[in-house]
């Protein structure tokens, strides 16, 4: 059975790689800003700015008894896609000197634990912008800069749009044809020996 997953796995994968490409690139930042009225947070990069809609328990921590015994990370990847929205997740760690109450607080406000760890993970959607509209924002110098990798499908994405439905029935068909090697090439992966 798992020769067949990989065999399809292996097939989405090829058919999808012939009608779309992805651009990388890495983004540096050392600050953030806040809108006066809480509702979006804006990653400074150094290349864009990514303007997000602000979670829910993002706002409720920076207006908390323990916001000065939280850690924030913002995922090390955020996703482009067409007309430059953009996807990443934050994730909020309550440090491990935090009171009883704190520590209370954290989790009636929704925090999980696993083990000593309490914890608050959310997705974040907004939009990559070339620069942001910073009236009514508050500025937040960071302590150290931070890197995050962005992968940029918004041109792929709008090619791909662009396509007649002959070229890319004609990328399918060629992926299709291909599919012997393909799941020669996965049934190698999964681990059989010969």
């Amino acid at each position: 059975m798992d020769i067949f997953k990989n065999a399809v796995t292996g097939f989405i994968a090829l058919a999808l790689s012939g009608c779309a490409s992805t651009t990388v690139y890495e983004e540096q930042f050392s600050s953030i800003a806040v809108s006066n009225d809480q509702n979006k947070i804006i990653v400074l990069g150094s290349q864009y700015d990514y303007v997000f809609d602000m979670p829910g328990h993002l706002e409720k921590s920076l207006q908390s008894g323990f916001v000065n015994n939280l850690t924030c990370t913002i995922n090390r990847v955020a996703f482009i896609s067409r007309g430059g929205k953009t996807y990443g997740s934050v994730r909020l760690d309550l440090t491990s000197d935090a009171t009883e109450s704190e520590i209370r607080e954290a989790k009636a406000m929704g925090y999980s634990q696993e083990g000593e760890l309490i914890f608050y993970w959310a997705e974040m959607h907004g939009m990559r912008v070339q620069s942001a509209d910073m009236s009514d924002t508050k500025l937040i110098e960071l302590n150290k800069d931070f890197k995050f990798t962005v992968r940029d499908s918004e041109l792929a994405d709008t090619q791909l749009h662009m396509m007649s439905p002959v070229i890319l029935i004609g990328g399918t068909a060629a992926a299709i044809s291909m599919f012997p090697a393909t799941a020669l090439f996965a049934a190698a992966g999964s681990g059989l020996r010969n």
